[in-house]
């Protein structure tokens, strides 16, 4: 389980780069966003979590332990 708060991705462009959107939810218990971060004026979202990013990360810190 995630121990983020998650989003739904509606109408977000960056949805399927995003690991607030693509995570595996919890079963029981996950907390979304009750309106996705994404800002469509300024087209960015400032909750993005970028997957390669996180991945490359988390590799990184594996190897490392």
């Amino acid at each position: 389980m995630p121990d983020i708060t998650m989003c739904n991705g509606n109408d977000c462009p960056l949805k399927e780069n995003c690991y607030r959107y693509k995570a595996k939810p919890s079963e029981f218990r996950q907390s979304y966003f009750i309106h996705p971060p994404y800002d469509k004026q300024k087209n960015e979202c400032h909750s993005f979590w970028d997957m390669d990013l996180y991945f490359k990360i988390k590799k990184e810190n594996n190897n490392h332990e």
